[in-house]
């Protein structure tokens, strides 16, 4: 992959603009204005866009802010990530939090951001975005000539103007990913009473009395992890049905089931035809995810396609740019991403650079079908490693940092700034490498992991861990 994202570096250095910059600039709508959309304002603007956030909220922050349209984040939710692992390398989070922070203190961050960067400028608040539609054809685009025609409402009021650019940055924790597990439908259907038995997805999750309930959580990342965690301190029985899990096991009341475990009509879990200790379930929490919705684009139309179950988002170069549309761009659709806020930025930082090529690209047709064809390539690649499983398409996890850096030398900036940023990004790493050896990741086992503070020397690259 990386020789494909130094072929389009090569084609895009011989089609830089030899004129003024200013013709380059564009206006972009910027759909959402939770940490994805903040940070695309912010580097669309540093880059001389004119970028106009339609958010639908009250405040700056998505899911994080104080009072959200969506209420994806739970009651007492705490990071499992440092906060100078989350943080930008250009605002730190106050000094007086602890490592890992709450909720409350994520949506501060993000206003904070907005405040820093003067951002309020360039945001319409309580605008539901309702369409975005191409206004020109794909060979047109190619040829440098994009225009979208969005349409959103604020109140009782309709407006829709034409923008040069689109970047969707309205993040994917809206609509839940929600799958049937086998044996579900009988179970609820043989339920002794009306609403007995109750199947709730993450999103819908709060911590509260559970005691007497036998609850099974399906899901192995972060958020099933806790939870269980927090259902286990409380609750009659915990069950964790999970794809990393190679064997049946229980200590204590939590019983961790693999792949193939099924729920009998009378609630016992079923593993093959043996039922499994443990007594019969009240509950299902999905901890299984979100799908990639987008309500106000026309997949179709716009040449998108959302895969198998809606779980994975293409042709996407460097899951950020639409390889057939490129004024189409998205921030944030990456997963398992250890440093959002840095992985958010890369993105922003590459797409406003590459926004701002859109017209020269169209200059030189041969050279522009060719950053496409490159582009859709690393898109190929990247389908084939991951197969039938679309899901993992935009898997990050321990490739996050290479493809941060990746993101960060396409936008071309300076050696020496580059230099700097990877030896931060380096030290980042490493504080997330402690993390990881802290954490343990069975749902029986406790979240110590969270109770140490770490402290960063950024000039000679140390860092210190201390328990609370």
């Amino acid at each position: 992959s990386v020789f494909f994202v130094l072929v389009v570096l090569e084609l895009l250095f011989r089609m830089a603009p030899s004129g003024s910059s200013a013709t380059q600039m564009l206006r972009v709508a910027v759909v959402g204005g939770g940490p994805a959309g903040v940070i695309a304002g912010r580097f669309l603007a540093e880059a001389g866009h004119q970028p106009v956030v339609l958010e639908r909220g009250a405040a700056f922050g998505g899911v994080w802010s104080p009072n959200p349209v969506n209420r994806a984040v739970y009651q007492g939710l705490t990071s499992n990530i440092p906060k100078v692992v989350m943080q930008s390398f250009d605002l730190d989070f106050p000094a007086h939090l602890p490592s890992y922070i709450k909720s409350h203190d994520m949506g501060a961050y993000f206003r904070a951001y907005a405040e820093k960067f003067s951002l309020h400028r360039f945001v319409k608040f309580g605008a539901n975005v309702l369409r975005v539609r191409p206004l020109r054809s794909t060979a047109e685009e190619e040829l440098g000539d994009t225009a979208w025609s969005v349409s959103w409402r604020i109140g009782d009021l309709e407006e829709t103007e034409v923008f040069d650019a689109v970047v969707v940055a309205n993040g994917h924790y809206e609509f839940p990913y929600t799958p049937e597990i086998p044996g579900q439908t009988r179970w609820l259907a043989e339920s002794p009473t009306p609403g007995a038995r109750v199947v709730l997805h993450s999103s819908k999750y709060e911590p509260g009395d559970y005691s007497g309930k036998n609850v099974l959580v399906v899901g192995g990342r972060a958020s099933a992890v806790d939870i269980a965690r927090d259902l286990r301190r409380h609750a009659g029985w915990v069950y964790v049905l999970e794809k990393s899990c190679k064997r049946l096991q229980a200590v204590g009341n939590c019983t961790h089931l693999p792949l193939g475990a099924s729920i009998g009509a009378d609630g016992h879990m079923l593993f093959g035809e043996t039922s499994v200790d443990g007594p019969p379930i009240d509950m299902i929490i999905l901890a299984t995810g979100y799908a990639y919705a987008y309500p106000f684009l026309n997949m179709k139309e716009v040449g998108l396609v959302v895969g198998r179950d809606e779980r994975c988002l293409s042709p996407l170069y460097l899951h950020a740019v639409h390889t057939l549309r490129p004024s189409l761009c998205f921030i944030g659709v990456p997963l398992a991403v250890p440093t959002p806020v840095q992985v958010m930025e890369a993105q922003s930082r590459f797409v406003a650079s590459h926004l701002l090529s859109i017209r020269a690209l169209g200059s030189n047709a041969r050279e522009a079908r060719e950053v496409r064809e490159a582009r859709q390539e690393w898109v190929t690649k990247r389908m084939d490693v991951v197969g039938e499983r679309h899901q993992d398409l935009h898997l990050l996890a321990g490739d996050t940092f290479e493809y941060v850096k990746q993101l960060v030398k396409e936008s071309g900036v300076a050696t020496t700034e580059f230099e700097e940023f990877c030896r931060r990004l380096t030290v980042v790493e490493h504080v997330y490498a402690d993390r990881v050896a802290r954490a343990q990741k069975r749902p029986w086992e406790d979240d110590d992991f969270r109770l140490v503070e770490y402290s960063v020397n950024w000039s000679d690259g140390s860092f210190t861990v201390s328990k609370l």
